[in-house]
């Protein structure tokens, strides 16, 4: 296993450092040995930081037990303003393999997967026998697909039916997000007008109960499974059209700009500071040249997708296309939609080299068509596409890459150079 940098002393949060030292194994091992559990092994898979306010880091820890050796997915989090988490469901302790699924090990709050004390739907979405239930369907097979601790969980479901047809397998998707998220990705799909739309819209087929929604499959591949691979792709114009597409749709709810720039940018170079602290400088730039970009003219606040990327959208056979992960959908600016898409493609190329010739090609392409599409200079375009790779630098980190810091850095200077771009 390779060794995890840690991050620089937190003094206003306790026991920060520690999760990426032996201090997090070894809250695990006794969350795990007080439950009769012996730890073999841990690694730290995941994390997310909040500078003064909280850290948690997900770990992947192999033990020994009554049941055997088992596989457990464990988060501990350290918090500025600690708070008891709810009780959990009273069977989720079968489900997650262990007694209790919560509890304090020194300054660390620790719980096992499918608990979680922000997505109280998450046990019963894990749960194949629950989600049959629900979807009236004869079995279910779970597979957890993402996880993001206290953010989002989301699953792939084989659902077998018997109906008319017979005995027949189909396939769909659960994903659970805190309450805030459900009610307004409820409002935006109760005010959007899909038959309005140009593109195929993933938009939540039931409810799994509480904040937890069921999606058909999308049609098609995912254009980031497209680029990676070399194969044929959508016209660089049918993807600028997306943000028209969405537009269309409708005023998706009431509100502000999701996401307004100078507040988001700051956030994230909260983190970047503290992560890079010999990049603040590099940091700061972007951050101004994003406060000066949205000192000026603001568009109109059309429906906007909040998070348009390549692996949210789907190309058909016909190369026709479709989009996932509609619960940012609000009202927005086109242009960072934009923008965050061309990010992705170069921070992208970064992680896989084989294809970074190609990746950054297509985005030269699909930039000159937002161009056209939006009707906006190379100029703004830039600092909004910077302040995206900014919010992308973390990555890295977040995913807990043994060579972080110096990763964090690439993207950082990148986001650099793209102020430059004209």
């Amino acid at each position: 296993m390779e060794r995890i940098p840690p991050i620089a002393s937190d003094p206003g949060l306790p026991g920060a450092r520690g999760l990426f030292t032996g201090e997090g194994r070894e809250a695990i091992s006794a969350f795990l040995g007080e439950r009769g559990w012996s730890m073999e092994d841990a690694a730290a898979v995941q994390a997310t930081y909040r500078p003064g306010h909280a850290a948690t880091v997900r770990y992947r820890a192999v033990a020994r037990g009554p049941g055997g050796r088992r596989t457990f997915v464990l988060c501990a989090e350290t918090r500025a303003r600690p708070k008891t988490p709810g009780a959990p469901p009273e069977d989720a302790g079968a489900r997650t393999g262990l007694a209790e699924p919560v509890g304090r090990s020194g300054p660390y709050l620790v719980w096992a997967f499918p608990y979680d004390p922000s997505l109280p739907a998450l046990v019963e979405v894990a749960w194949g026998p629950q989600v049959a239930r629900r979807l009236g369907a004869a079995a279910v097979s779970v597979q957890p697909l993402r996880y993001r601790p206290r953010r989002r969980g989301v699953f792939r479901y084989r659902v077998l039916r018997r109906d008319r047809r017979g005995r027949h397998w189909e396939t769909a998707y659960g994903k659970v997000i805190p309450s805030s998220k459900a009610e307004r990705a409820r409002l935006a799909a109760r005010a959007i007008a899909p038959e309005r739309a140009s593109v195929h819209l993933a938009l939540p087929a039931g409810s799994l109960g509480g904040d937890a929604f069921v999606f058909e499959p999308a049609s098609g591949r995912s254009l980031r499974e497209l680029l990676v691979g070399g194969e044929p792709l959508p016209s660089p114009d049918r993807v600028a059209s997306l943000p028209g597409a969405v537009a269309a749709l409708g005023q998706a709810s009431p509100g502000p700009f999701r996401y307004p720039p100078v507040e988001t940018s700051g956030a994230a170079a909260r983190v970047l500071r503290r992560l890079v602290p010999g990049a603040a400088g590099e940091v700061d730039r972007v951050v101004d040249a994003v406060a000066e970009g949205a000192a000026r003219p603001a568009p109109t606040d059309p429906t906007v997708h909040g998070d348009l990327y390549e692996a949210q959208v789907f190309v058909d056979e016909d190369f026709s296309l479709g989009l996932i992960d509609l619960d940012d959908l609000g009202p927005g600016d086109p242009a960072v939609d934009a923008a965050n898409f061309c990010a992705h493609l170069l921070v992208l190329a970064l992680a896989v080299p084989a294809a970074a010739e190609r990746l950054v090609a297509y985005r030269h392409l699909v930039r000159d068509a937002f161009l056209r599409r939006l009707e906006i200079s190379p100029a703004d375009l830039a600092w909004r596409e910077a302040m995206a790779a900014l919010l992308l630098a973390s990555g890295p980190f977040r995913v807990l890459d043994p060579r972080w810091p110096a990763e964090v850095l690439r993207r950082i200077r990148l986001a650099v150079r793209l102020l430059d771009e004209t």
